[in-house]
């Protein structure tokens, strides 16, 4: 394999892995969200005296 057929393969393996990265970001991001929607929802509930404790 020469060199330049080298940096294409390369160059292809770091486009692949930084698009796994924006995916992972995207749901790290997504999971977040949904972690504080239902810590807030968990709060009004206990508010509310909706748990049934």
């Amino acid at each position: 394999m020469d060199t330049r057929q080298d940096l294409g393969v390369h160059r292809r393996n770091s486009e692949e892995e930084q698009k796994g990265i924006d995916g992972i970001q995207q749901i790290s991001s997504l999971v977040q969200g949904r972690q504080q929607f239902f810590y807030s929802t968990r709060l009004t509930s206990k508010t509310n005296n909706i748990e049934g404790e």
